[in-house]
Protein backbone atom coordinates (compact mmCIF):
# COMPACT_ATOMS: atom_id res chain seq x y z
CA UNK A 1 0.00 0.00 0.00
CA UNK A 2 0.78 3.32 -1.04
CA UNK A 3 1.54 6.38 1.20
CA UNK A 4 -1.22 8.59 0.60
CA UNK A 5 -0.43 12.29 -1.03
CA UNK A 6 -1.34 14.38 1.66
CA UNK A 7 1.42 12.50 3.89
CA UNK A 8 4.16 13.12 1.47
CA UNK A 9 3.59 9.79 -0.70
CA UNK A 10 2.79 9.13 -4.35
CA UNK A 11 -0.72 7.88 -3.09
CA UNK A 12 -1.67 4.66 -5.32
CA UNK A 13 0.32 2.63 -7.12
CA UNK A 14 -2.76 0.55 -8.95
CA UNK A 15 -1.61 2.76 -12.43
CA UNK A 16 1.86 1.69 -12.54
CA UNK A 17 1.18 -2.13 -11.59
CA UNK A 18 -1.30 -1.88 -14.34
CA UNK A 19 1.47 -0.53 -16.69
CA UNK A 20 3.65 -3.63 -15.47
CA UNK A 21 1.00 -6.14 -16.22
CA UNK A 22 0.21 -5.07 -19.58
CA UNK A 23 3.83 -4.88 -20.85
CA UNK A 24 4.09 -8.29 -18.98
CA UNK A 25 1.54 -9.51 -21.10
CA UNK A 26 3.20 -8.23 -24.33
CA UNK A 27 6.17 -9.74 -23.52
CA UNK A 28 4.85 -12.93 -22.78
CA UNK A 29 2.71 -12.57 -26.42
CA UNK A 30 6.33 -11.60 -27.81
CA UNK A 31 7.07 -15.09 -26.75
CA UNK A 32 4.47 -17.32 -27.58
CA UNK A 33 3.09 -15.50 -30.06
CA UNK A 34 5.94 -13.64 -32.28
CA UNK A 35 4.76 -10.75 -31.69
CA UNK A 36 4.34 -8.16 -29.02
CA UNK A 37 1.24 -6.90 -30.46
CA UNK A 38 -1.96 -7.75 -28.20
CA UNK A 39 -4.50 -6.60 -30.93
CA UNK A 40 -6.95 -9.33 -31.66
CA UNK A 41 -6.11 -11.38 -28.83
CA UNK A 42 -8.44 -12.27 -26.86
CA UNK A 43 -7.66 -11.03 -22.73
CA UNK A 44 -9.91 -12.24 -19.97
CA UNK A 45 -9.89 -9.75 -16.99
CA UNK A 46 -10.98 -10.91 -13.21
CA UNK A 47 -11.41 -7.77 -11.17
CA UNK A 48 -12.43 -4.41 -12.86
CA UNK A 49 -11.20 -2.27 -9.92
CA UNK A 50 -8.78 -0.24 -9.34
CA UNK A 51 -5.73 -2.61 -11.26
CA UNK A 52 -8.17 -4.62 -13.72
CA UNK A 53 -9.96 -1.38 -14.99
CA UNK A 54 -6.32 0.11 -15.89
CA UNK A 55 -5.46 -2.64 -17.12
CA UNK A 56 -8.73 -3.23 -19.62
CA UNK A 57 -8.22 0.41 -20.63
CA UNK A 58 -4.32 -0.64 -21.88
CA UNK A 59 -5.57 -3.65 -23.54
CA UNK A 60 -8.56 -1.92 -24.90
CA UNK A 61 -6.32 1.10 -26.70
CA UNK A 62 -4.14 -1.56 -28.52
CA UNK A 63 -6.97 -3.81 -29.85
CA UNK A 64 -7.47 -6.77 -27.73
CA UNK A 65 -10.84 -8.19 -27.15
CA UNK A 66 -11.57 -7.63 -23.54
CA UNK A 67 -13.45 -9.74 -21.25
CA UNK A 68 -13.98 -9.25 -17.72
CA UNK A 69 -16.21 -10.92 -15.02
CA UNK A 70 -16.16 -8.73 -11.42
CA UNK A 71 -18.60 -9.08 -8.59
CA UNK A 72 -18.84 -5.66 -7.83
CA UNK A 73 -22.14 -3.98 -10.24
CA UNK A 74 -21.06 -0.61 -9.70
CA UNK A 75 -17.56 -1.70 -11.26
CA UNK A 76 -19.44 -3.32 -13.92
CA UNK A 77 -21.27 -0.28 -14.84
CA UNK A 78 -18.53 2.07 -15.14
CA UNK A 79 -16.07 0.11 -17.28
CA UNK A 80 -18.89 -1.13 -19.86
CA UNK A 81 -19.49 2.79 -19.94
CA UNK A 82 -15.90 3.64 -20.58
CA UNK A 83 -14.61 0.91 -22.76
CA UNK A 84 -15.86 -2.03 -25.47
CA UNK A 85 -15.59 -5.08 -23.12
CA UNK A 86 -18.03 -8.41 -22.85
CA UNK A 87 -19.09 -8.84 -19.37
CA UNK A 88 -19.52 -12.25 -18.23
CA UNK A 89 -20.37 -14.19 -14.94
CA UNK A 90 -17.62 -14.31 -12.42
CA UNK A 91 -18.35 -17.75 -12.24
CA UNK A 92 -17.82 -18.34 -15.84
CA UNK A 93 -14.46 -16.19 -16.33
CA UNK A 94 -12.63 -19.40 -15.61
CA UNK A 95 -13.87 -21.49 -18.42
CA UNK A 96 -13.35 -19.06 -21.02
CA UNK A 97 -11.38 -19.69 -23.77
CA UNK A 98 -8.96 -17.20 -24.20
CA UNK A 99 -5.22 -16.07 -25.22
CA UNK A 100 -4.56 -14.46 -21.58
CA UNK A 101 -6.05 -14.73 -18.13
CA UNK A 102 -5.63 -11.77 -15.66
CA UNK A 103 -7.02 -12.64 -12.04
CA UNK A 104 -7.19 -8.69 -10.81
CA UNK A 105 -9.39 -9.40 -7.70
CA UNK A 106 -7.97 -12.59 -5.62
CA UNK A 107 -5.29 -13.79 -4.75
CA UNK A 108 -4.63 -17.74 -5.05
CA UNK A 109 -7.34 -18.62 -7.98
CA UNK A 110 -4.77 -20.46 -9.97
CA UNK A 111 -4.91 -23.97 -9.36
CA UNK A 112 -5.80 -27.09 -10.57
CA UNK A 113 -9.72 -26.65 -10.64
CA UNK A 114 -9.85 -23.02 -12.19
CA UNK A 115 -6.45 -23.63 -14.83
Amino acid sequence: MALPESYGGGGSTSAATAYGLYYGMKSAAEEVFGEPSLKNKSVAIQGVGHIGSVLARYLVNEGAKVIVADIDEESLKKITHELKVEVVDPEKIYDLDVDIFSPCALGGVLNDDTI
